[in-house]
């Protein structure tokens, strides 16, 4: 059962994530990301499909240096976790800055919605 402070830290760690203050890293699993604090602790969030229930689980896990596990808290426990997945990987994968690549600015000046390709830009 997640304490009012685990769920205070879930939602820190979304906080700082929505403000680009964490830079979240990919793993060799893909549903799984992982970002370090302080030199010393990392924290991942996951994602698992069940088969049984048919549907998503996420949760996030604070490790010290050692790998011991600190807290694991459930999207059961907080909703925020789910969110928190998602945005971690939009974060590691830089979705925001391929979007901006495709749709270019606002006038239409590069390539995407509106622009001119150029033939640079085709993928053959």
């Amino acid at each position: 059962m997640a304490t009012e402070k685990d769920l205070k830290f879930v939602e820190f760690v979304l906080e700082q994530t929505k403000a680009g203050k964490i830079h979240w890293e990919v793993t060799a699993d893909e549903n799984k990301f992982v970002v370090s604090f302080k030199g010393k602790y990392k924290v991942t969030v996951d994602r698992y499909y069940d088969d049984d229930d048919d549907v998503y689980r996420f949760w996030m896990t604070l490790f010290d240096d050692s790998d011991r596990e600190l807290l694991k808290i459930y999207a059961g426990d907080s909703p925020l976790v789910s969110q928190l997945f998602f945005l971690a990987k939009r974060n590691a994968l830089n979705i925001d800055t391929a979007l901006d690549e495709i749709m270019g600015d606002e006038a239409g000046s590069s390539s995407g919605a509106g622009g001119q390709i150029k033939d640079d830009e085709i993928p053959f």
